[in-house]
């Protein structure tokens, strides 16, 4: 059964003078301005270790990635994380990266080209027409 009812609650009692060793999540803001060449923004890593002291933990870390632009990437030492904060995560982690997807797909279309002009024996398509016709 299933109460709207607390049954128990931990609270934590935090030194103001001791660090905190916490990671935090990542959001991103905005549309890259790759995805509108072709491209596709594919997201890295959603959370950076940091440590800092209780007063200077950030409320949340936003990446703007509506700069990118195709095979543009953001990295962790590009972000703002504020005064007092040092980040543990290495610096060159990937939060996010724009990468062009059509490319993929016109290589698939050309393999499958030159596989069917294989199976052809190098016909060309009006013989080929005529030799499924008799």
């Amino acid at each position: 059964i299933i109460k709207d009812s607390v049954l128990h609650a931990d609270f934590h009692v935090i030194n103001e003078k001791n660090k905190l060793r916490t990671p935090i999540r990542v959001g991103t803001t905005g549309s890259p301005k790759g995805i509108r060449d072709g491209g596709v923004f594919v997201k890295g890593i959603e959370t950076v270790m940091i440590e800092c002291f209780p007063k200077d933990l950030p409320e949340r870390i936003v990446a703007d990635i509506s700069n990118l632009e195709l095979q543009d990437q953001i990295l962790v030492k590009d972000l703002h994380f504020g005064k007092g904060v040092e980040v543990l995560t290495d610096p060159e982690e990937v939060i996010g990266t724009v990468r062009f997807i059509k490319e993929e797909i016109e290589e698939e279309e050309v393999d499958t080209e030159i596989e069917t002009d294989e199976e052809t024996d190098g016909e060309t398509d009006e013989e080929a027409d005529a030799a499924t016709a008799e």
